[in-house]
């Protein structure tokens, strides 16, 4: 099948043709810098969940037909060079958020398996939908994925309009990966929230972020530094050395007797990134400054757990019930907000983190990379949290 690009600047046709009126040598110029096309195979090579399972068993490396070629309007198809493996594609291989998202996937009339997990991607445009103009067949890209149609860990993939964004031209396919989902995150939590702002007329702001070595932990680092705030972070000793690669500086060892002094005395916080599951939030909210202006930003929201727990409308009314408990505690303590962070699939975001990575404010931190024919060690290796930074899929 080939696919022709269906973006054709009129402002080039029309240069081109003036051209031609006033020098013939234009006529030598090839077509293929207006149109391109690309073969799509019959088949593609991704990771399929078949079933739900406690560990990563339900996972296969599989060979199926090709992603549709007859795409929405606004949807765009990808031949993925990359894509990475994040904590929530685990979660979801375990059935987590299954009740949420199936309630949407019945919307949009999305079977539930078989199932191909992976919320980022980076590669190149090969077919756009006849509203798409923004960008053409042929772009280097990166992407993230809303979770209830299929993932990045495979060959091809449909992204919507607004789930993609030009790579960083400074980046390899493998680095862009690394940072799609992440950054989507971290930016969602922290720059949405208003709890971080680049503006300089804004006072300095303290900020702590444990697990500054995980990919998350390192870009959301790395963002509040690029706008001028002072951030404190934590990872193992063995670690600490990759962050300081990277620019981090103030980097505490949470396998020091001394953690939590140290972590004190470098507070208090008028924001706090926790990324850790809420382990420690008891700790970490005593270090969060007492202003009404403060952020507690949690990264483990518990909607999607409690509606699997007790379905949809009990679910989201126990949830419900814990972050304003939460929130008014923290409130009478004298604090500022209680948050929770969602991660938002925005071609905005990737827009402004391509800015921020051109200008060498942000490095990719990557700490393995798998083939897809070894896609379900990925999962195997992040599972066994040994990794520094990101885990990416890598294609030919």
């Amino acid at each position: 099948t080939y696919i022709q690009n269906r973006y054709i600047d009129t402002y080039k046709v029309r240069l081109l043709f003036s051209n031609m009126i006033l020098h013939r040598k234009v006529f030598q110029t090839p077509i293929k810098v207006f149109c391109k096309f690309i073969h799509i195979p019959s088949q593609m090579k991704c990771i399929q969940l078949e079933s739900y399972a406690p560990t990563i068993s339900g996972l296969n490396i599989s060979k199926i037909a090709s992603t549709k070629t007859n795409l929405k309007p606004n949807e765009i198809l990808v031949k993925v060079h990359a894509a990475s493996v994040n904590p929530i594609d685990i979660e979801m291989s375990k059935g987590y958020g299954s009740t949420a998202i199936n309630f949407l996937r019945k919307t949009e009339n999305i079977p539930e398996f078989p199932l191909i997990l992976g919320r980022d991607c980076s590669g190149e445009i090969v077919a756009v939908g006849k509203q798409f103009h923004r960008l053409a067949v042929g772009s280097h890209v990166y992407c993230t994925r809303w979770v209830v149609g299929q993932g990045t860990h495979a060959e091809y993939v449909i992204v919507n309009k607004n789930e993609i964004s030009l790579k960083p031209k400074n980046l390899s396919y493998i680095e862009a990966a690394s940072l799609a989902y992440v950054s989507c995150t971290a930016w969602n939590a922290l720059v949405n929230s208003g709890a971080v702002s680049n503006n300089t007329f804004k006072r300095k702001k303290r900020i702590f972020i444990p697990g500054g070595s995980g990919g998350l932990g390192s870009f959301a680092t790395q963002l509040c530094m690029a706008y001028g705030h002072d951030v404190v972070t934590s990872c193992s000793e063995q670690n600490i050395n990759a962050l300081h690669k990277l620019g981090i500086k103030n980097v505490l060892n949470y396998e020091s007797e001394s953690y939590f002094k140290d972590l004190s005395a470098s507070g208090p916080y008028d924001v706090i990134l926790d990324t850790l599951k809420e382990a420690f939030k008891e700790e970490f909210m005593n270090l969060l400054k007492k202003d009404q202006s403060s952020f507690y930003i949690s990264l483990s929201p518990t909607i999607l757990g409690d509606v699997d727990q007790l379905g949809l409308p009990f679910g989201l009314l126990k949830a419900a019930k814990n972050y304003f408990s939460t929130l008014a505690c923290q409130i009478n303590d004298g604090k500022g907000l209680y948050y929770w962070g969602f991660v938002n699939p925005s071609g905005l975001i990737l827009d402004n983190v391509r800015l921020l990575v051109e200008e060498g404010k942000i490095l990719p931190l990557v700490d393995r990379v798998f083939k897809i024919d070894d896609g379900i060690e990925s999962y195997k290796y992040l599972m066994e949290k040994k990794s520094c930074g990101k885990v990416v899929i890598g294609f030919p």
